[in-house]
């Protein structure tokens, strides 16, 4: 939030191009680069060969300034990291120069553009851009605004194509209508480079999108972490995602904290999580279990050996996770104990857990591990193998 005054700017961004040393910079909240000063930035941009990072957010950007700064990614050869969160740029040339850029940028990896305002046509530009990038592996559209069905379409169609892309933040999104939850959903299907998605907030979650989400789990096998947080999925949503858990070993970490579950919609969850060998932390924070889920949930926890942290506070927090307000359902005090058992046993299943997976097998698969002196017996060793380690093929990659 600098105050460069008249030309400060544009001279300290002059010097950039002669720069040899740093690395790093940021010019968030600048309201007084000017015309001048946002061209010198462009320019050093195009040449600078050491900085790697650059912050821009919360900057004010004047007619077609940020088309200079957009275009200049082109040329650069350094920049790793660019953060552009609350730009209110809406020339739909500025943000078609910045998708040029990222069609024929090599070195670029993380772009945020939370919060930004991309009029008429300009977030489908940047999306469809995606599906030729060959570097990015972070984009943050967080709070995106875009409302047109074609810009999410492009989007969905990148996705498809992707093959580096890593990380992928569609928190508080306004999709526009519900149908574009179904379209990102399925794209999931054939990403092949996706690791971690969040989704929370989504005001346009439908039941049809569930569904489609749940289907790209059952084939996905690069995902693993998933945030639907706030996301309103009900009893039917979650029957559906219920489903895809069934046939997912890639997931490791599902955060489903107040998506608006009730009995029925937990109940299918926790059966399907009896079953799943992959995810190792779990939110269910802020739903509101019955009686026929909270003896599900205990059930799950007696049959699943992979879960390593349960978070499971009943309405922690569960404003600030989601834009949709939820009465609560009242709870009897028996259910009430009920739930704070279920609460105390996942604390202690999850640590045998951990004790499970980071010390008695490792030890039992250790040659150097003695029991009175002696080698553990290789048939004791057969067991442990076959028996744990086949049944749970899951574990195999992290003992």
């Amino acid at each position: 939030g600098c105050d460069f005054g008249n030309g400060g700017f544009a001279a300290v961004a002059a010097s950039l191009a002669a720069n040899c040393a740093l690395t790093s910079i940021d010019f968030a909240g600048c309201e007084t680069a000017g015309a001048e000063g946002w061209k010198a930035l462009a320019e050093s941009l195009t040449i600078n060969c050491v900085l790697t990072s650059i912050d821009l957010s919360e900057s004010r950007f004047g007619n077609g300034d940020f088309a200079a700064v957009a275009a200049s990614l082109a040329a650069n050869r350094a920049l790793t990291s660019i953060d552009i969160g609350g730009c209110e740029e809406t020339s739909v040339e500025s943000w078609r120069a910045l998708a040029a850029s990222l069609q024929v940028n090599r070195v670029l990896k993380s772009v945020d553009l939370s919060c930004c305002s991309y009029g008429n046509g300009g977030f489908g530009a940047v999306a469809a851009s995606l599906a030729s990038n060959c570097t990015l592996t972070s984009i943050n559209l967080r709070c995106c605004e875009e409302s047109s069905v074609e810009g999410w379409k492009a989007l969905a169609e990148s996705l498809k194509l992707d093959r580096v892309l890593k990380s992928l933040d569609l928190s508080c999104c306004n999709f526009g209508y519900e149908g574009v939850w179904k379209i990102l959903a399925a794209s999931l299907a054939t990403n092949g480079a996706l690791t971690s998605i969040n989704f929370s907030d989504c005001r346009e979650a439908c039941v049809e999108g569930w569904k489609a989400l749940a289907e790209s789990l059952k084939v996905n096998c690069t995902l693993t972490s998933m945030n639907l947080s706030g996301a309103e999925a009900g009893d039917e949503g979650c029957k559906a995602l219920a489903e895809g858990l069934k046939g997912n070993q890639t997931l490791t970490s599902l955060s489903l904290r107040s998506i608006g579950a009730l009995d029925v919609g937990l109940e299918a969850l926790a059966k399907a999580l009896q079953c799943n060998g992959s995810i190792k932390e779990l939110d269910i924070c802020g739903n509101h279990p019955g009686p026929v889920a909270v003896e599900a949930l205990i059930k799950m926890l007696e049959e699943n050996d992979s879960l390593l942290d349960v978070n499971s506070g009943l309405f922690d927090n569960e404003r600030q996770y989601s834009n949709i307000f939820r009465p609560r359902p009242a709870m009897s005090e028996e259910l009430a104990e009920r739930y704070r058992k279920f609460q105390c046993i996942a604390e202690k299943r999850t640590l045998q857990n951990k004790v499970l997976r980071h010390v008695t097998v490792p030890l039992l698969l250790s040659n150097s591990v003695y029991l009175g002196g002696s080698l553990i017996p290789q048939d004791l060793m057969q067991h442990v193998t076959n028996d744990y380690l086949c049944s749970k093929g899951a574990l195999q990659d992290r003992l």
